[in-house]
């Protein structure tokens, strides 16, 4: 088994899914797992992203905005790469999406439309009027301020009797302050109104409230009515309604009580029709108001009737589309309606940047996509060789796991190469092929040679990544803290300080003749405590010279006395415990005080991130870390230790079971008839001791 399919079983990452919630979750120093992973996208195109980070990858290479290109973000060293997947949205979608929730300006547009028809004081605030609109394809989203507005514009500019003008005003704002459908529906008035145009304004609003209200029937009626209209907006806007109307009433039975699709049951005659008025409305009004709407409208139909072909073409030309105003939805928006609708199968689907996606996607473990399958995609990659190339070499790579033969996909970059997303995953790639091929010194090489090759800040630091877990695995872990090391992120050398260096490397970052700086006082830290907890007692002591005067905050619990504590036990000094030890590696107070010094001190990167990961290789500090509980253990088995000190050392073991059962010390399993047994004993030989009368239970 390689070292991608044990990280996989070792990580235990799900795989099913093209994405899930990432609100909160932290990243593993990773570059080569090929399951999803949205807590950790990388800057290139892998398996492991979400597809829409893939996606956000390739439509940067088309000139979309992307988080490659914003400095703000790259300032902070430590911020980048791998990435949740919500961060790349908050940086690469800055384009503001049309909506039809209503905003501030729409509120004051519509009441500047009610001053102008003299019906202020009858409706003096409508800034707070309800919104019921929600989810796509809402019937209710275009019941709102803005809309609103609109209708009452078009009121003052049409040659209507005034009372009429203002009795169909007053029906409108009544729709925008009913819940629909309504408990209780209040019918439409239209007393009065007389006039051919005034009646056909009514009608219009008798097809909103039917449509506001689930009617879809009487709705298209009534818009239906209109199409004749010598109105231009009513004959526009209701040659659009026909098409809403038809479309939720093609969709109505396509959903169950809690959202959920169930495509089977769409009314699939209703939605032929839909896409008919859709296309009439379009070619009719190329540039109308509700044209990017329709379009969206368009593939909400070909969704429901589960066209994938129609569906992904209209997705590629929307992708494509660089001017903002001609985007129905922003790019994160379209970004995620592509993920939810598109990228759950290839079939149908020819745009080579859409097909990439799902098939890095395919490449995932579970049931990968076949060699034969992404073979048979060749033509549609014609006009993006490089592009299908790379396809080819992940394939080898993630699914294959033949990494020379990835090799002969991935062509060696040049000296004039320009890495663009694509072409940089093609490099990262053809590394880690190296690596995984056994060439760790070529890897090592071509890492150091795309530095020169990219100022981009999200590519820098996946090349420092790549560099340090290429030093770290190919045993050269110096390299990393060397002079001239390319591999400059403090978190990430702070890491490998805590849990993988060894005791020389450490020694020297500490006395580099710069002990003020923040990793110097890292390293001297981990070297002290990996020292004391490791059993180097007498290497403790003399590294304690290293500690400048006046001690820093973070090396002062190697040099002050321990005192006494909480619970009344006194401890020297850490270089008197260790000096004990030196000569005495059973004595009771001393075992006692390293085991207080565990409680109440730990490495910030201690434990293992994963084998594979940054900082998962095997510890080059020599020794096995002091464990509390068997110290307090050897002490209980010592009928000569001081009585104090054996008291004390039952009191902590019954301890390391409070207050659930488990074993907080060490996580092993010790009988409970044992811990009864401690309790007894200090109860019993140690009754007059404050560590028994304070111990009520044990666990």
């Amino acid at each position: 088994m390689n070292r991608l399919a044990l990280a996989l079983l070792v990580l235990g990452t799900p795989l099913a899914h093209a994405s899930f919630d990432d609100s909160e979750c932290a990243p593993s120093l990773l570059l080569q797992s090929s399951g999803l992973d949205s807590c950790s996208t990388q800057a290139f195109l892998s398996p492991g992203n979400d597809t829409r980070a893939n996606l956000q990858w390739l439509l940067s290479d088309a000139g979309q905005p992307s988080l490659a290109g914003n400095p703000e973000k790259a300032e902070d060293q430590n911020a980048l790469v791998p990435f949740a997947l919500e961060q790349l949205f908050t940086v690469a979608t800055p384009d503001a999406a049309p909506t039809d929730t209503p905003t501030e300006a729409d509120a004051n547009s519509l009441s500047a439309q009610i001053e102008k028809l003299g019906l202020s004081a009858d409706y003096p605030d409508l800034s707070q009027a309800p919104s019921y609109a929600s989810g796509e394809g809402s019937r209710q989203s275009s019941n709102n301020t803005d809309t609103a507005a609109t209708f009452l514009a078009q009121l003052l500019t049409s040659d209507l009797p005034d009372p009429e003008r203002k009795r169909l005003a007053r029906q409108r704002l009544t729709l925008l302050q009913q819940e629909h459908p309504a408990s209780e529906p209040q019918p439409l008035n239209f007393t009065g109104v007389q006039s051919i145009l005034g009646r056909q304004f009514a009608t219009y609003l008798q097809g909103a409230s039917a449509f506001y209200d689930g009617d879809f029937a009487a709705a298209s009626a009534r818009f239906t009515e209109l199409l004749s209209s010598e109105q231009a907006w009513l004959k526009e806007t209701a040659s659009y309604m026909v098409a809403r109307s038809q479309l939720n009433a093609a969709q109505a039975n396509a959903f169950d009580e809690y959202g959920y699709p169930d495509l089977s049951k769409a009314d699939q005659p209703a939605l032929v029709q839909t896409e008919t008025d859709l296309q009439q409305y379009l070619a009719s009004y190329p540039q109308g108001d509700y044209a990017l709407s329709a379009k969206g409208l368009l593939r909400r139909v070909y969704w429901l009737q589960q066209d994938n072909v129609k569906l992904a073409a209209a997705y590629a030309e929307q992708l494509a589309e660089q001017d903002l105003d001609k985007r129905d939805s922003s790019l994160q928006q379209l970004t995620d309606e592509v993920d939810n609708k598109l990228f759950t199968s290839a079939q149908g689907v020819t745009n080579p940047m859409l097909l990439a996606v799902i098939d890095l996607k395919g490449m995932r473990s579970g049931e990968p996509i076949s060699k034969d399958q992404l073979l048979a995609q060749k033509p549609l990659f014609a006009d993006e060789p490089d592009l299908y190339a790379y396809l080819q070499g992940a394939w080898h790579y993630y699914v294959g796991e033949v990494p020379a033969e990835a090799l002969k996909f991935l062509p060696e970059a040049t000296d004039d190469s320009v890495l663009d997303h694509l072409h940089f995953s093609q490099q990262i790639v053809r590394g880690l092929a190296l690596e995984e091929d056994g060439q760790w010194p070529a890897a090592q090489a071509h890492w150091l040679k795309l530095f020169k090759l990219t100022d981009q800040p999200i590519q820098l630091q996946q090349l420092q990544l790549a560099l340090a877990l290429n030093y770290e695995h190919s045993n050269q872990v110096e390299k990393i803290f060397a002079a001239d090391s390319l591999v400059t992120n403090s978190n990430w050398r702070a890491q490998v300080l805590g849990r993988v260096a060894s005791p020389e490397l450490l020694r020297q970052l500490a006395k580099d003749g710069k002990a003020a700086t923040e990793e110097s006082i890292t390293a001297l830290s981990v070297l002290l405590y990996k020292d004391l907890l490791q059993g180097h007692y007498q290497a403790f002591s003399d590294d304690l010279a290293l500690v400048p005067e006046p001690a820093p905050e973070a090396l002062k619990q190697f040099v002050v006395s321990q005192g006494t504590n909480d619970d009344g036990y006194a401890c020297p000094t850490p270089k008197e415990t260790a000096e004990v030890l030196e000569k005495q590696p059973a004595n009771a107070n001393a075992l006692n005080c390293l085991g207080e010094f565990t409680r109440t001190h730990s490495l910030v990167y201690d434990g293992s991130p994963g084998e594979f990961a940054l900082s998962g290789s095997k510890t080059q500090f020599p020794g096995e870390r002091f464990d509390p509980l068997h110290g307090y253990q050897q002490i209980i088995a010592n009928d000569q230790a001081p009585a104090d000190d054996r008291a004390y050392a039952l009191y902590r073991a019954i301890n390391c079971y409070a207050t659930s059962g488990y074993n907080h010390c060490n996580g092993d399993d010790i009988d409970k008839s044992v811990r009864k047994q401690w309790f007894s004993t200090l109860k019993r030989q140690y009754a007059n001791s404050t560590w028994a009368q304070s111990l009520k239970y044990y666990w």
